[in-house]
């Protein structure tokens, strides 16, 4: 049954209540941030035995680094793409290109080229989809519903990177050290792939995008749809600007938020980059096995992400979007110091890095959906995709500096100095983001004239 929300046009969405297709389009536009953290976390689970394959200790370190840098490259290319041919499109054909080469990666790859070239081709397919996927999901959410089901997008993601890890070490007990077991692991990433492609069709287009291009009919369908809203498509109004998309993202109206992304986004990245796709060589630095390694990333690092990530789902749009951000940055850069301490006693250095993770996801939703809030609908897919550059960037220096300061530096000392970096992040992010921040509760209308 179809039923009328409060207001007109867009104002009807903004009040809309719950629906269950809310939900189902939440999960539908999560399977592509679902592949990504798969295909990154398959191959971190393959680590031992691509070394071995390869006989270089880099085949990891270099393969995410190139993942990311296609990601970052994707993230800023697709999102433009997003902004002028729509969302729904582009977040199809990317799982297509994911599911591709993720299935080539693991059937045909014979040297190290060749796994270079389709990780760097699926990064550039990855990083696409999340402007698309973020900026429909967002234009979708009521504004009261609008954190909790960014919350819901990222725990995809993170379930995903538990599955991928335990596949990884599935295949590692069952195939040991061996070409099959990566070879098995890093092919199953285009399953999720593929899936997402046939459940991606029946996702109708964003109506905010569609009324913004003048589709007001195609608009009204989309809200009736997904929302059981009733509106006509005379109601829908979108004010006009003659200023450029390009030259409107680059204003100094939007100075402010770009700055402080680079701060919340990029430099408080850094411990939870380096463990989330290195926990095994992390762990393996600190003297666990190799065996327990693969075990213990999930353990300490990815199952506590999805305990997290349910708790910022029932408080989500309840707490402050910056509370949650400083609750998160600055409780990991503590913990990052704390283990000067924790290092000697394994049942300790196993909490902190339990602590860190947990408080990852209290930053990590906020900052990673903070951009497509921030920016307006005419330009919210590069102001995604410039938050997703910037959480790549940063994924793809940590990945070849990591290794490098665990030689130098112990992991303790690795911890100290992303420690520091990420207390620069929390404060720089509170510093610039910290008013514009609060977008709990406002209509994206509001948030991106603010």
């Amino acid at each position: 049954m179809t039923e009328h929300a409060s207001g007109t046009g867009i104002e009807a969405l903004d009040n809309a209540p719950y629906r269950g297709t809310l939900l189902i389009v939440t999960i539908l536009t999560a399977i592509g941030a679902f592949t990504d953290s798969y295909n990154q976390f398959t191959l971190t689970g393959s680590t031992f035995s691509l070394e071995a394959y390869f006989h270089t200790v880099n085949s990891i370190s270099v393969s995410l680094a190139l993942f990311f840098i296609g990601s970052l490259l994707g993230a800023l290319l697709w999102g433009r793409l997003a902004d002028v041919v729509g969302r729904r499109l582009v977040f199809v054909i990317d799982l297509v290109i994911l599911a591709v080469f993720a299935l080539l990666s693991g059937l045909i790859v014979t040297n190290l080229l060749e796994l270079y070239t389709f990780r760097f081709i699926m990064g550039l397919a990855a990083g696409g989809d999340y402007p698309a996927a973020l900026s429909l999901l967002q234009e979708f959410a009521p504004k009261k519903l609008r954190g909790r089901l960014n919350s819901v997008f990222w725990l995809l993601f993170l379930i995903a990177a538990v599955i991928g890890a335990l596949v990884g070490y599935w295949t590692y007990t069952i195939y040991g050290i061996s070409e099959t077991q990566w070879r098995v692991t890093l092919a199953s990433g285009a399953i999720p792939a593929l899936l997402g492609v046939i459940l991606r069709l029946g996702v109708p287009e964003s109506p905010r995008w569609l009324a913004l291009k003048g589709k007001t009919k195609e608009a009204s369908d989309a809200l009736r749809r997904v929302g059981h809203i009733m509106v006509e498509p005379d109601s829908i109004k979108v004010t006009k600007s003659t200023i450029s998309d390009l030259k409107l993202f680059f204003s100094k109206q939007y100075l402010t938020i770009a700055i402080g992304l680079v701060f919340a986004v990029f430099f408080v990245n850094f411990t939870p980059g380096t463990l989330g796709t290195e926990a095994p060589l992390v762990l393996n630095a600190f003297g666990f096995s190799k065996t327990f390694s693969l075990i213990g990333s999930v353990l300490f690092e990815y199952i506590p992400w999805v305990v997290s990530g349910l708790t910022v789902i029932l408080i989500g749009d309840r707490v402050s979007r910056v509370h949650m951000f400083v609750i998160g940055s600055v409780g990991m850069a503590i913990v990052d110091f704390l283990i000067l301490v924790t290092r000697s006693n394994i049942y300790a250095l196993a909490a902190s890095v339990i602590a860190i993770s947990f408080l990852d996801i209290f930053w990590f939703n906020i900052a990673m959906s903070w951009a497509g809030e921030l920016y307006p609908t005419r330009i919210r897919g590069v102001g995604a995709g410039y938050g997703i550059f910037l959480n790549r960037t940063n994924g793809a220096l940590s990945v070849f500096i990591g290794p490098i300061l665990l030689s130098m530096f112990h992991p303790t000392g690795l911890f100290v100095i992303y420690g520091v970096l990420g207390l620069m992040g929390a404060i720089g992010g509170f510093v610039f983001l910290g008013t514009r921040g609060k977008t709990e509760g406002k209509s994206l209308e509001a948030i991106g004239t603010n």
